[in-house]
């Protein structure tokens, strides 16, 4: 896998709401830091029960958050 982190404008954000969000969710990552290479890594598990994320239900959505967030040095998180 892959994750990459990038500079996202606000006019991605809104770019971005254009695409439907909902996925369902079968298995969870755990995190753990790599102290003596400053790193981390994942361990896929699977989950308790599978469920559906529907980010599209969420009233506030991400072309949204530049009102109410400072954005100007945020990043987006994709992991492909």
């Amino acid at each position: 896998m892959t994750i990459d982190v990038e500079g996202v404008s606000d006019a991605a954000l809104v770019a971005y709401r254009r695409i439907p969000v909902a996925f369902e969710v079968r298995a969870v990552f755990d995190v753990a830091a790599v102290h003596r290479q400053n790193g981390f890594t994942f361990s896929e598990r699977p989950g308790a029960k599978s469920y559906v994320q529907g980010y599209d239900a969420i009233a506030e959505i991400a072309a949204q958050w530049p009102g109410r967030f400072d954005t100007a040095l945020g990043s987006h998180t994709r992991a492909h």
